[in-house]
C-alpha cells in the first residue's frame, strides 16, 4: 500500500534538460522466483514452471550518457541472496540501455532496459544445479542478462514499478562449459535520483 501511495505523491522533480526523468542513478529491490524453463518459455510469467528456488537482491544503475531518440547507456551492479534446496550469494555487473519511457495511459510511463554482463555465485542451487551435473560445467561465473519493463507515474518519475528477468547463462558453453543457466521472474521497486 505504501509503494501506491508514494506513486501518487507529487515529488516535485521536474524533466531533466537531457530528457532524463526521475534521475540518472537508481536504487532497485527485488525478489523472484527461479523457473524450470529455458529462457525462450520464462519469457513469460504466465506459462513458466516454476521451482522452489526464490532470489531477494538489490541494484545500483546509473546512466552515463544520452544515445538520442529517449535512450541512456550506462552501468548496473547489484547482489542477491538466492535459496531453495540450498542457500547462495550473487553478484553481476554489466552495461545496459533503458529508455526514458512511452506513456502507456493517462499518467503512466512505460520504461523498457536491458542490462547484459557477467554473475559470480559462490555456488549452484536448484535447476541450475542439475544443469552443472549434467553437463559437467561450472556455474559459478556465467554471463547476466536482464531484461525489464518499469512503470513510472508521470507525478512521480523517480519511483518505478520493476518486472525483470534475472538470467544466468553459460552463452552456449562459451563460459563454464554451461548453456543454461537459471532464469527468475523478479518483481521490484527503484528509486531514481
Amino acid at each position: 500500500m505504501w509503494v501506491l501511495l508514494a506513486l501518487a505523491q507529487p515529488s516535485g522533480q521536474t524533466q531533466e534538460p537531457d530528457g532524463q526523468e526521475g534521475g540518472a542513478s537508481g536504487v532497485l529491490v527485488f525478489a523472484g522466483r527461479y523457473t524450470r524453463d529455458k529462457t525462450g518459455r520464462s519469457v513469460d510469467p504466465l506459462r513458466s514452471n516454476y521451482e522452489n528456488s526464490y532470489v531477494v537482491g538489490a541494484a545500483y544503475g546509473r546512466d552515463l550518457t544520452a544515445q538520442g531518440a529517449g535512450f541512456f547507456a550506462g552501468w548496473e551492479a547489484g547482489g542477491a541472496v538466492r535459496f531453495g534446496d540450498r542457500g547462495t550469494g550473487e553478484l553481476w555487473g554489466g552495461l545496459g540501455i533503458r529508455h526514458r519511457g512511452v506513456p502507456i495511459g493517462p499518467g503512466v510511463r512505460l520504461r523498457p532496459s536491458v542490462t547484459a554482463g557477467l554473475s559470480v555465485v559462490d555456488r549452484a542451487m536448484g535447476l541450475e544445479r542439475e544443469r552443472e551435473r549434467r553437463r559437467d560445467g561450472d556455474v559459478r561465473l556465467l554471463y547476466y542478462f536482464a531484461p525489464e519493463v518499469a512503470f513510472a507515474a508521470t507525478a512521480r518519475p523517480d519511483w518505478e514499478l520493476v518486472v525483470r528477468l534475472h538470467h544466468r547463462s553459460g552463452g552456449n558453453r562459451t563460459l563454464g562449459r554451461m548453456g543454461e543457466g537459471h532464469n527468475a521472474h523478479a518483481v521490484g521497486l527503484r528509486k531514481r535520483f
